[in-house]
């Protein structure tokens, strides 16, 4: 058993956290959080269904195969660009707004909304002059589609699944406009009356001198599809590393979080190993044989979110409105390898409709005529998108918020770089919300982040700052105060192994450097690495046994002031107590050392004030056991690389003593390209990201549910105290099964960032 620090009831965590007070004032926000991605799908899926007025995305990745529906089995839709099938799917093209099966396919959610949304407002203008031009307003702008290594083209193909339908060109020269619409409606096209209209008339001029080609012809589902991607020509850099931002605004509320539309997203907290519905989007078929089966299913991912209602969408539309008129505009878009502007809305249509034009390869004044009436149709496209881009910026009406989950100080922040697009947002908004949250941090206070990646050394040292305000600045003793949850495989999601061939080197190096400085410098117990045992405590002075101060630090002092300094080789100056050397007629405290030891950054663990951690499954396949790894040097990083818990959230909790949680989620990682500029990055390197950070007003257990779904524990009536004296006894107690073979209890592990290092090092460059 690893040794104790002083009570947590000393610092005032005996109280359950549970809530403010009912006298708060009323909020003009509600923000309802959700945990991992299938509830969170669903959640998404149901904001989009209620929408009256309009339906914006802005995404990372979409993956159109996927479906969204919350419990049950979930259809394996395939894109109608897909050579080679799964068997069993639903081909993109036979999906049906009138089928409750197909409800929650993301294509159809989207699709069948803008039909929706045109249909009401064609009623709304029902006896007007300009009523059949109506269309609903479904919006959609994704950096990238899948995790496809081919994502230009796939990009470019598969979100034709969303943008357009294809419809036997036969039924469509035959029905007369009455029945055009109500076909196209119930495929799920959003398309205008008029827009639809146009398009028949087009085919047919195109039929009536032979030069359709093939049984079918595309037509528009009124969905706005813009693609932005990114690529170096050169020459030039893109204008931004990523729009990494994962948005759903609509008229009745907002989600804001971190879930990629990504088959491998969808997860419960039941986390696992081998759950059918986490079919893996970077093994798709779209281009060829796949990289990998297509049973192959990626590891369990741990995700965060949020649905919010009130005045603050009103700001969370104003980001999508900015990004969105910046990539329409060539000079501050990116523009695709054949030098096209694919940052445009219904690009999939335009894409498709000059296919249709390469197909027919004629000549002399056939051909002529084909370029013109298809250039003709583009332009009146174009127009409907020139009609839209009018009415930005977006007014949000007035929404009605969720009295349970009514906030106050809600704030929106976003990142980004200065040369991505105009804005009246600082481009490191998230990375100032963060500093301000943690700065008020005191002793006696908690901080909780869970993070994709923990890269920012200005984090780290906020982190330490507000640990040990004092101008020492060798050691914080305000334990506990933070606990860093991180992924084991750095990498990324969408693999069962780890190949460190892969990884990045400076994730791994980075993340170390971050957390043994900080670990170090709040230390309370050192252990020997490789074996888990006891080296030094660090504890109060207590005459006899502890005749001076104990104490801590980095040799070096550009080490012991800068997390960037950190090395493997890196010495350390430990004035403790040797648990060899019991104190006489004191039980339970040791003898201090005369003089400090030196000891090295590779040879130690520590417990203390703030700790790192990683999650793993104790469970294999569908609920079996999972077969213990044999001990030795390689069982800890062989047991998680097997059994991780893929932590893609971007989540954090600040508890300030006896009060409530300021709580985040969002897109935005605890590293340089996520939170905003700063002198020593350039612009390209930076993200866009938005973060929601907000105070509950009243009902609140998301840490709780966090917290134990990690601990596989009830903890909804636990004081805040106890369940971090029962994560940090379950995080060392699990380091200490894995080291010894054993089977592990819940899921919380002490991550050991230095032997996650060495792994990584002995393959490329690095630590």
């Amino acid at each position: 058993m690893h040794f104790r620090r002083i009570a947590l009831l000393l610092l005032g965590f005996s109280v359950a956290v549970t809530g403010l007070a009912t006298s708060q004032p009323i909020a003009a926000n509600s923000v309802e959080p959700f945990r991992d991605g299938t509830p969170g799908f669903g959640k998404i899926a149901d904001l989009i269904s209620s929408a009256d007025e309009f339906v914006h995305v802005l995404a990372w990745g979409v993956d159109n195969e996927m479906s969204w529906k919350p419990t049950g089995p979930r259809p394996l839709i395939n894109s109608r660009t897909d050579p080679n099938p799964p068997p069993g799917s639903t081909s993109s093209e036979n999906l049906n707004c009138a089928k409750a099966a197909d409800a929650y396919s993301l294509i159809v959610i989207l699709r069948c909304k803008a039909a929706d949304l045109t249909a009401k407002a064609q009623a709304r203008l029902k006896g007007k002059a300009s009523w059949n031009t109506a269309m609903g307003e479904v919006m959609v702008l994704v950096w990238r589609q899948t995790l496809d290594d081919n994502q230009y083209e796939y990009t470019l193909n598969n979100m034709g699944d969303i943008g357009y339908l294809k419809v036997p060109q036969k039924d469509l020269l035959a029905w007369t406009p009455p029945v055009l619409n109500a076909q196209m409606q119930s495929r799920g096209s959003g398309a205008s009356d008029e827009l639809l209209e146009d398009f028949q008339q087009y085919y047919s001029r195109l039929n009536a001198r032979g030069l359709l080609r093939g049984s079918d012809v595309v037509m528009p589902t009124g969905v706005q599809i813009m693609t932005q991607m990114n690529y170096f020509d050169g020459k030039h850099w893109p204008h931004y590393s990523s729009q990494h931002q994962k948005l759903v605004i609509t008229d009745k509320g907002a989600f804001v979080g971190g879930l990629n539309a990504f088959k491998e997203y969808s997860d419960t907290d039941k986390h696992l190993q081998n759950d059918p519905a986490r079919w893996a989007s970077s093994v798709d078929s779209f281009t060829g044989p796949d990289p990998a089966p297509l049973s192959f299913i990626p590891p369990p991912l741990h995700d965060t979110g949020s649905i919010v209602r009130g005045t603050i969408v009103s700001d969370i539309e104003r980001t999508f409105d900015e990004r969105w008129l910046t990539n329409t505009n060539p000079a501050t878009s990116d523009w695709a390898l054949d030098g096209s502007d694919h940052s445009t809305p219904f690009f999939p249509v335009k894409r498709a409709l000059w296919a249709q034009v390469r197909k027919a390869g004629t000549s002399g004044p056939n051909r002529r005529f084909l370029f013109a009436q298809t250039r003709g149709l583009i332009l009146q496209i174009e127009g409907v998108e020139a009609t839209i881009d009018k009415n930005k910026p977006h007014a949000v009406p007035v929404m009605k918020i969720d009295a349970k989950y009514a906030s106050t100080n809600v704030v929106f922040a976003v990142s980004h770089p200065t040369n991505s697009y105009t804005s009246n947002d600082p481009p490191d908004g998230i990375r100032k919300e963060y500093q301000k949250d943690i700065d008020a941090m005191a002793v006696g206070d908690f901080g909780y982040f869970e993070t994709q990646y923990f890269q920012d050394h200005q984090v780290a040292e906020h982190i330490f700052a507000a640990c040990n305000p004092k101008p020492n600045p060798h050691w914080c003793n305000a334990d506990p105060f933070v606990h860093i949850v991180i992924p084991y495989v750095p990498g990324g999601s969408g693999v069962t192994w780890i190949d460190w061939l892969k990884v990045r080197p400076e994730i791994v190096d980075d993340e170390m450097q971050n957390l043994v400085w900080l670990e170090v410098k709040s230390a309370k117990s050192i252990y020997h690495r490789q074996t888990g045992k006891p080296w030094r405590y660090i504890v109060p002075k207590h005459p006899p046994c502890t005749p001076s101060d104990p104490q801590i630090w980095f040799i070096d002092p550009a080490v012991d002031k800068d997390p960037s300094k950190v090395k493997l080789s890196s010495k350390i100056n430990i004035l403790g107590n040797d648990p060899n050397k019991p104190c006489p007629n004191h039980p339970g405290e040791y003898v201090q050392d005369a003089a400090p030891i030196v000891v090295k950054v590779r040879d130690m663990i520590t417990t203390g004030a703030i700790m790192g951690y990683t999650l793993a499954n104790p469970a294999k396949a569908s609920g079996g056991t999972m077969p213990p790894v044999p001990a030795g040097s390689d069982a800890y990083n062989r047991f998680l690389v097997q059994n991780q818990i893929y932590i893609h959230s971007k989540h954090s909790e600040f508890f300030h003593a006896g009060s409530l949680a300021i709580y985040t989620v969002g897109s935005a990682n605890l590293n340089t390209r996520s939170l905003g500029n700063v002198a020593s990055q350039t612009d390209r390197g930076n993200d866009s990201e938005s973060n929601i950070f907000w105070i509950p007003n009243g009902h609140d257990v998301y840490w709780n549910e966090i917290w134990g779904e990690h601990m596989q524990q009830n903890l909804l009536t636990a004081p805040l105290g106890a369940a971090i004296q029962g994560w940090e006894d379950q995080g060392f107690k699990n380091y200490e099964a894995i080291l010894a073979g054993k089977a592990i209890t819940g899921r919380v592990v002490r991550l050991d960032s230095v032997e996650r290092c060495i792994r990584q090092s002995t393959l490329v460059t690095g630590c």
